[in-house]
Parts: C-alpha cells; sequence; structure tokens
C-alpha cells in the first residue's frame, strides 16, 4: 500500500498492519515486509541504532516495492522530520506527545505552505524518482500524501486528546501500551483495567473526532481485542521478534521431528 491506499482503508473502516525495522540494516527487510503482505514499514529511530543513511535506503526500496515507509522520529526538530521526508518517507510518527502545540508543530514541518512551513528541496529523491515535476502539482500531491501520526503515550497525553485531535493535519493516533501502562504506575501490564480504561478513551475520543487510531503490539490476541473495540492500524512487532518467534517454531518442529529426541547441534 502507499498512503492514498492506506488512508482509504481506514476511511472504510479497513484494517491496516505493519512491523517495525528494529536491528536489520539490509534495505531488503522491506521487500520481505512486502512479500510477507504486511502494508507498511515502520523504521523506529526513537529506540534503535539506526542511522539516517539506513533510513534513506529502506525507505527508498520500500517506495520501489509498494509498502509504505513510516519513520518513528527521535525527538521533534526540523532536522529529524525532515530529512526523512525528503528522502521519501512517507509517515511521520510522533512519540511522546502531550499538548496540541507538539503536534502542530510536527504538522508544519512536513506539509508545504499554506499548510505548513516545510522547506522545498526540488533535488530531493522522493521527488518523482528524479524526473521533472510541476512544482505546484508535486506541493499539492506532497501535501496529499504525506501522514502525521501521533503517538499517545502517558495519561495527560489522553487527557490533552481532544485538544490535538483538533490540529488540522493529523491523520492517525497511536496509543504506545508499554509506556502508557509504565506512565500509570504498571510497566508493560498492557490488559491491567486503567490502561483499557485510557486506551478505550482514546478509541472514543478519536471516533468522536472522525480520525482514526491505533496501537502497537506482537500478541495477536491483543490486537483482534482491540480491533473488537475499535482500533483499525497496527504494528504488530518487529524484526527481532519475528525472528526469534520463527526460529523457536522451527526449532520446535525439528525436536518434535527426531524419533531419537537427540540433541541439536548448537543447543
Amino acid at each position: 500500500m502507499n498512503t492514498t491506499e492506506i488512508r482509504k482503508t481506514l476511511a472504510d473502516g479497513g484494517i491496516v498492519l505493519g512491523n517495525e525495522v528494529h536491528v536489520i540494516r539490509s534495505a531488503v527487510v522491506a521487500e520481505i515486509y512486502k512479500a510477507a503482505g504486511f502494508d507498511f514499514i515502520m523504521i523506529d529511530c526513537e529506540h534503535t541504532g539506526l542511522d539516517f543513511g539506513e533510513v534513506t535506503e529502506i525507505a527508498r526500496v520500500a517506495r520501489l516495492t509498494g509498502i509504505a515507509p513510516f519513520v518513528r522520529v527521535p525527538e521533534v526538530s526540523y532536522s529529524a522530520v525532515c530529512r526523512s521526508i525528503d528522502q521519501g518517507v512517507q509517515g511521520i510518527i510522533v512519540p511522546r506527545v502531550e499538548t496540541a502545540d507538539q503536534a502542530a508543530a510536527v504538522r508544519d514541518m512536513i506539509k508545504y505552505p499554506p499548510l505548513g512551513r516545510r522547506g522545498m528541496y526540488p533535488g530531493a529523491s522522493s521527488i518523482e524518482r528524479y524526473r521533472d515535476v510541476d512544482p505546484k502539482a508535486y506541493v499539492e500531491e506532497a501535501n496529499r500524501s504525506t501522514m502525521l501520526a501521533i503517538m499517545v503515550e502517558s495519561e495527560p497525553a489522553v487527557k490533552a486528546l481532544e485538544s490535538i485531535l483538533a490540529v488540522p493535519g493529523i491523520d492517525l493516533i497511536l496509543v504506545g501500551p508499554a509506556d502508557l501502562s509504565t506512565s500509570v504506575g504498571v510497566p508493560c501490564q498492557v490488559d491491567h483495567e486503567r490502561v483499557v480504561s485510557l486506551m478505550d478513551e482514546v478509541v472514543g475520543k478519536c471516533r468522536k473526532a472522525g480520525i482514526p487510531c491505533g496501537t502497537a503490539h506482537g500478541d495477536p490476541d491483543f490486537i483482534r481485542r482491540w480491533i473488537g473495540r475499535g482500533m483499525q492500524f497496527f504494528w504488530v512487532g518487529n524484526d527481532v521478534f519475528l525472528l526469534l518467534k520463527a526460529a523457536r517454531e522451527q526449532l520446535a518442529l525439528i525436536r518434535q521431528a527426531d524419533p531419537h529426541k537427540r540433541q541439536i547441534p548448537g543447543d
């Protein structure tokens, strides 16, 4: 999917699924996620050691492959946000937002005038793969296609959500359940009644504002529950999680098939 298709899917009430890049440096990860059937790839620069060159290459291959590249930025700064956008990232995910002013600041960074203050760089690789384009048409398309996702990760953020949702240009609200649970004193207890209540509050406020919401978690049962409660956009783990899970399952199957229960080399 590209972001236009993601927007349409969400508007139609559909579900959008993606996965995070955490440690894999090769841009082939975008092709693998696309082949697996994911709709987007989330390149995490908040909690990883990924550098900007690696982000650029992963985003480039993602665009060419047909899977939307999102970046979770490490901070709200013009450099962190706009360099990613100029290299073809199609969506910005902003962590730790607690005020409308913070959300508006990022909106201004990723949108061209009159919607924001993004600076024009005609040489960017994201501009139609280096082909000549009409600048006015490009600006209009960039403003339409670039997505802004705001992360809600604390109780103050949930309480301020109505004012955040009132900021024009926000496309998506994402709950960070690990941080949200930690902020209310129950670290990573994502099914704790207090956490569930706050997440339900997010869903209700987003529904009232007409803006879709989602969350991040690797447990399919957790995802299914929140689909049933009204969430639509999910990243469902990361490369480390998937590799470990698949490797453990593969080893378990091999052990079951061994009639002598011999020790597998490397165990």
